[in-house]
């Protein structure tokens, strides 16, 4: 008999190979998104999980489109959680972000609390914050970034954008993804949370 078995020495972690055992074979994989056609060997880690799924090379460019799939569901997902809509920020709250916050000029720490105090204002909800934070954890949805061409140096990041959070805001609002399947352009929520960020900012006089 064949030890299909594979061991990561790096991590002295063995997983075990369980591919043809019934209660594996019989699971329901296409609920995954997976053709149970598709699958080669079955890796099950030593605390019984299953962590390893090989496919069979000749689905290789069904699986790689299904995941891409996958993938685009995930942001749009994300995308459906995010309201659009931002409320008229009253007088009394301009002022108290006028006097704290200037926005083509914050380090992390200041962004983070202004984040946070247009939250607990009631403008913007907490779930647009981990994508304004960049700490979500969905993926990208897949397929072609589409980005404006009127950035020198584009502000991916807080640390690109070198504290004009006006910038960065503009410039993830305007970002869009094309699927490349159906060519369909849709928006990811970091792209839609951005742009309540930039509604904030357009609020608060903040212009080019």
């Amino acid at each position: 008999m064949v030890n299909n078995n594979i061991t990561n020495r790096d991590y002295n972690i063995t997983w075990k190979d369980v591919t043809n055992r019934d209660d594996v074979r019989n699971q329901k994989w296409e609920q995954s998104g997976i053709d149970p056609e598709w699958v080669g060997h079955i890796y099950e880690s030593e605390d019984g999980v299953i962590q390893l799924v090989t496919f069979k090379g000749e689905y290789y460019a069904e699986v790689a489109r299904a995941m891409k799939e996958e993938l685009v569901k995930a942001g749009i997902m994300g995308a459906n959680r995010i309201d659009p809509d931002v409320p008229k920020i009253e007088k009394d709250q301009l002022e108290y972000l006028w006097k704290h916050y200037d926005p083509k000029n914050m380090d992390s720490d200041t962004y983070r609390k202004f984040v946070d105090d247009l939250i607990r204002l009631g403008i913007l909800s907490s779930e647009e914050r981990k994508y304004l934070l960049f700490e979500d954890t969905l993926p990208d949805p897949g397929g072609i970034a589409i980005v404006p061409d009127t950035f020198m140096e584009p502000p991916y990041d807080f640390d690109s954008c070198k504290g004009n959070v006006f910038e960065l805001a503009r410039f993830h609002e305007q970002f869009e993804w094309c699927a490349p399947e159906s060519y369909k352009h849709y928006r990811s929520a970091r792209s839609l949370s951005f742009g309540k960020l930039l509604n904030v900012l357009h609020q608060m006089g903040i212009r080019y």
